[in-house]
Formats: structure tokens, sequence, C-alpha cells
């Protein structure tokens, strides 16, 4: 289902509806077309109104109240608008005909029919199996959807943009490409969907405590910009957004998140060996480091200030050597300082007009472990 047609679906089941009564015999209805995921409609999951769920290749509305799928509203009564309403989105203008089921037992099984399960924030949606939901109540929905929806508004914050849709993750056996992959949707393999896995994606006790580096990466690819990711810096500036969220959502400090410090040894031997920027382009992990240093010296807001001027500059640069020497001028023009001795140290191509162009500016006097190994190159 998608997101304009899920975001409708609250709208057309009470138009005309003021009120409903909230408990009557128990009532289903059950039409004869195809459907393939599960979705609650409700402002809000502590107040579940309708499930609409497939039943073999049926689309299926179970009605019930906060969550509770034995208490269901009578569709004989008063509540006739309503079922109406139910019964022309259900059809969706076909000539359809419905059956009732009137047991709770019955209720039950159509309840766990439905084999996928669209779980929806207000700025993401999940795509996954059924019984990787079925287990969570309406507080632990809330609490999850809160989170993840906190790391998409945390990307865009730090980008200087708003959402216009919801991302979307989809729980697949196959996966195009990889691991995970980003776009529209962005894809995982299934193992994130079962609860009892190490990454399960809805476990609120463990993404508040630690994150979910491979799925923050995923939703970073969607927000990287061509102007300031230029060759081999496309699995490196992604995961500024990645460090920027474990920073402020998980609070991760920048400098010392498991991940990056997996990342030192490797480094420590980039710049022993004298740093060159062919092999910086070959490792994101040694890559890394330098936005790090810069996000730990100069702060998030410097970044955030450097990706709003590129969104209301929007440069048309060609050329890697362009994004380069745009990215060195932006940053150190923002922070006042002369960054070329900080992007020299790990090799990186500088024109000369930018060298020259940011000569008016102080060196910033930064010490961290990668500095001090190779003092000498830490200078125009």
């Amino acid at each position: 289902m998608a997101d304009d047609e899920f975001d409708q679906v609250s709208q057309i089941l009470f138009d005309g509806v003021d009120s409903l009564s909230n408990i009557g015999s128990p009532g289903t209805l059950i039409p004869m077309t195809d459907n393939t995921r599960t979705v609650l409609c409700s402002e809000d999951f502590n107040n579940v109104i309708v499930v609409a769920t497939q039943f073999g290749h049926s689309l299926c509305l179970v009605f019930a109240l906060n969550g509770c799928t034995e208490i269901f509203l009578n569709d004989e009564t008063e509540d006739q608008d309503f079922v109406e309403n139910c019964l022309q989105w259900l059809a969706r203008g076909y000539d359809t005909e419905f059956e009732s089921i009137n047991d709770t037992d019955s209720m039950d099984n159509v309840a766990r029919a439905g084999r996928w399960a669209d779980i929806a924030g207000r700025h993401i949606v999940f795509n996954v199996p059924s019984k990787s939901v079925l287990h969570l109540d309406s507080i632990q929905l809330d609490r999850v959807l809160q989170y993840w929806d906190a790391v998409v508004l945390a990307h865009h914050e730090l980008r200087g943009t708003e959402p216009t849709h919801r991302e979307r993750i989809v729980c697949d056996e196959q996966p195009s490409l990889g691991y995970m992959h980003s776009g529209y949707p962005i894809v995982t393999h299934m193992d994130v969907s079962d609860p009892f896995s190490e990454g399960y994606i809805l476990n609120s006790n463990k993404l508040e405590k630690n994150g979910a580096w491979d799925l923050f990466h995923e939703i970073g690819h969607n927000m990287q910009r061509d102007y300031w990711t230029y060759d081999g810096a496309d699995e490196v500036t992604v995961n500024i957004f990645t460090l920027h969220a474990m920073d402020t959502i998980c609070h991760h400090q920048v400098w010392i998140h498991p991940w990056l410090k997996d990342q030192i040894k490797n480094t420590w031997k980039y710049i022993k060996k004298g740093s060159n920027f062919d092999d910086w382009k070959e490792d994101p992990g040694v890559a890394l480091f330098i936005y790090a240093q810069l996000a730990r010296g100069f702060g998030w807001d410097s970044h955030k200030a450097v990706f709003r001027q590129y969104e209301q500059d929007q440069p048309n640069l060609d050329s890697d050597q362009e994004k380069i020497d745009y990215w060195i001028e932006t940053f150190s023009r923002q922070v006042e300082y002369n960054l070329v001795p900080l992007f020299k140290c790990w090799d990186f191509p500088i024109s000369q007009s930018t060298i020259d162009s940011l000569s008016d500016l102080k060196i910033p006097e930064i010490s961290n472990e990668f500095i001090d190994m190779a003092p000498e190159r830490y200078q125009l």
C-alpha cells in the first residue's frame, strides 16, 4: 500500500462518522480482493480502531479498540455509516460479496493470517512479516516508531531539509544488492525482522542504547547530495549522518563510537605509510576520520551550517576536484579557520586557487592522535 493511500484510510473510513459504539458482537467483513499488507488505522497506536489485513487472497477489516482483537464494533447496529464506508473501501469499486466471522477463535486466526504488516510512523514505514510485530503492544509500537521518526528527522536536521515522504524499509529474502541497500524502498535482509535476532529493528531497548549503524547508514544514503560527494566518498559522506544520529539519538560521542574505534588500527597504518589519497578512497573507515575530526573540533552546528549553504547555493560542480575545493573552502569560511593543513594531512588534492583564497584565515590548533603521529604534515 502506497504512502498516499495509507494516509487516506482513516479519512475514508470515518467520513461522516461522528462516533462509534464501543463494544458490540464480534464481527469482521471479508471481500474477495487482493492485498498484501496489514495496516493499523487510527490517529495513534494507543487507540487502534481498525486493522486491515490479508486473509488468503482477501482483504479483511478487523474492528477493534485499544489493540484488543476480542472487542469488536457491531456491524449490525448504529455503526452502519462506518460499516458502509468500510465496505466501499474494501470493494474498491468491484462487485464484491462479503461474509462475516462471528466467533473469537476465528477472529484470532484472521488477525494472524496477514502475512505482512506495514507499521508506519510520521516519517518512516516498515514492511515486515506480521510475526515480527504480533508480540508488540501499542505502547511498544508507538515507542519504536517515535525512535525511528527521530532518526529520520535527525538526518534531515543535519542536512537542513524537511521530510517530504516517509522512508520505506522493506525486509526481503533477496535484496538486489548486498546485505542492505538504500533507495525507495530501503531493502534489508530478513534477519532484522526477527524478534530474536541481535539486529531486530523494532527492539526499542537495544536501539535506544546501541542504535542501528547499518540502517542509519542506508537512510543516510538517501540524504546524500552529489555536490558534496565525490569519487571514492559514496561510503564516506553517508556516515556523517550515521555518526550524527549515533551522537544525537543514542548519545555515542563521535570519537569513541565503537564502529569508528574499530578503524583506528588501519588509520594508523595509513598515516605511517605516508597517507595516499587513492588509498584513502579505498577504505571508508579510514576516510571517515577527517569528517569525525571536523565534528569533534567544530561541532555539529558547523556541519549543519555548511550543508545549509549547499542547499541554498546548489552549486554546479562538474569535477571531483571542484567538489573537494568547494567543501574545503565552504567549511573553512564557516568556522573561520584555514582547514587546508588538515586536509593535506590526509593527502587530499587541493587546488592552488583554494590554498590562496584561504590564506587570510588562521590555521586552527588541532591535536589528536593522528595529527600527533605526523605533525610535520599539518602545515600549508
